[in-house]
């Protein structure tokens, strides 16, 4: 498609531009000078592609300089030295060497990336596609005739609680959630997830238990819960059970297996997006044209308001649509759901991407109040499909503004693991919300609604730690 096109080609200028100059030197220079000029190009073009490693130099040695800035003298200072040394041929072969290799490599790896990207996920972008039901290894879908509501459940990546982003933020959310009361909703007052970081709070949500308690623990790395987030847990089973179709919306919970997965077709993947980000190809786009850079980072995630009109062709016949937004945690627009560009610049400039949602509140509040008018529009497009809908909006972990405090600290515990959770269920169904309700027994209460069985609720915990290794209990604060 245009993107991969797109990404090849930025390989093919640099190898272009690589043999103009050597051709330009072997017309115009003498046969010593070729061999300098090869030497120079070698090394010119191993350093374009080694952005990420000088920021991640700068990150560790606790320096605080301009990216791009500290990458290009170091460039031209390797080019000026591999032209002073290769007046040596011994010094010639071995710098060739290095910086032919490196390239070839840096080339490797972009082709060997685009080559393994499958067709495409399970399911399609289109909103026509065809449903899936229980798979052959699920128990026998109910009686059909039997009316079941759809379920939604999108997840708001550290949209956090509305008490604790007026603590953090002084931004008082009280209109958005007197706008989702007025629309049947009920908010928890004091709801929390259970762990700090994504990866963990959203496949121990979808698995209904607690795969990491600090002893007994079922996983221990990224590769173990990477199928758990994309289909292989209890919710796709049960929904699966329930004759329900799977849909859903986000990067790490599209797979292959046996539900629909709804794919900008024509963004760039993850995969190559973070390979050009080893070049100075995305900071020179998003300077040179923003609202482009804006759309291609998103990769092939549908943002928020393009999902909007992508979901509202669906039928909402006993859909489960599952649904991970990322705006709020990328602060991505402006209060007017513009692009905010010179965020995305600042953010590839900086030496910690986490600088962000440490330091920088201002963004961040504008994106919130730009997700709080999307998230109404896309909650009153479901009203209008199925005004019988369950639908929950909630958020993975909130915010890390106070991380400084430590990690374990008594702010940061509160903070990390405040989030919204907004549920608007049937009238016979209200009674099984409580305020302190975590991530985890989010869909015994769903699935306790659909079934009208008793909910078997676990105790709410929360763990501290942003990632698998550092995973501990906490006690929240009063």
């Amino acid at each position: 498609d245009v993107f991969k096109r797109l990404v090849l080609g930025v390989s093919a200028a640099v190898f272009a531009a690589a043999a103009a100059i050597l051709f330009l030197g072997y017309v115009v220079l003498g046969a010593a000078s070729r061999e300098r000029v090869a030497a120079v190009v070698c090394v010119g073009a191993f350093f374009f592609f080694m952005v990420q490693p000088v920021r991640a130099g700068l990150s560790w040695a606790g320096v605080s300089a301009s990216i791009l800035g500290v990458w290009a003298v170091l460039a031209l200072a390797a080019a000026v030295l591999a032209w002073l040394l290769t007046a040596r041929r011994r010094n010639f072969i071995l710098l060739t060497t290095v910086g032919g290799i490196g390239f070839l490599a840096a080339t490797a790896g972009l082709v060997a990336e685009i080559a393994a990207l499958p067709a495409a996920p399970s399911g399609t972008s289109a909103p026509g596609a065809p449903s899936r039901t229980a798979s052959s290894g699920d128990a026998a879908a109910p009686d059909e005739a039997r009316k079941l509501p759809p379920v939604v459940y999108i997840i708001v990546d550290t949209y956090t609680r509305p008490d604790e982003l007026r603590r953090q933020t002084g931004y008082d959310s009280a209109d958005f959630i007197r706008a989702l009361e007025a629309r049947g909703f009920r908010t928890l007052k004091r709801s929390t997830s259970n762990y700090f970081f994504s990866n963990l709070s959203i496949s121990n949500t979808l698995s209904m238990r607690y795969l990491m308690d600090g002893t007994d623990n079922e996983i221990s790395t990224y590769s173990e819960v990477r199928p758990i987030m994309s289909g292989r847990n209890a919710v796709a089973r049960r929904f699966g059970e329930l004759g329900y179709r799977m849909v859903t919306s986000g990067q790490r919970l599209c797979s292959n297996y046996d539900h629909t997965c709804i794919v900008n077709s024509s963004g760039i993947p993850y995969g190559v997006w973070e390979f050009l980000l080893t070049t100075p190809m995305p900071v020179l786009l998003s300077y040179v044209s923003p609202a482009l850079y804006g759309e291609i980072s998103a990769g092939q995630e549908y943002r928020l308001e393009d999902l909007i009109g992508v979901v509202e062709d669906f039928s909402f016949d006993r859909l489960f649509l599952l649904v991970h937004e990322l705006g709020v945690h990328d602060n991505l627009y402006e209060e007017d759901c513009s692009f905010q560009d010179k965020l995305a610049q600042s953010d590839l400039q900086r030496q910690n991407r986490q600088d962000r949602q440490t330091d920088e509140k201002t963004p961040f509040v504008k994106t919130v109040k730009c997700a709080n008018k999307l998230l109404i529009r896309f909650v009153d497009m479901i009203r209008l499909k199925a005004p019988d809908a369950i639908v929950v909006v909630t958020a993975d972990h909130g915010t890390g503004f106070s991380r400084a405090a430590g990690e374990r600290s008594p702010t940061v515990v509160r903070e990390r693991s405040a989030v919204l959770s907004a549920w608007r269920l049937p009238p016979r169904c209200n009674s099984l919300l409580y305020d302190t309700m975590s991530n985890v027994n989010h869909f015994r209460a769903i699935f306790a609604c659909l079934t009208g069985e008793k909910p078997d609720y676990l105790k709410d915990r929360v763990f501290t730690g942003l990632d698998f290794p550092d995973v501990r209990e906490a006690q929240l604060p009063e």
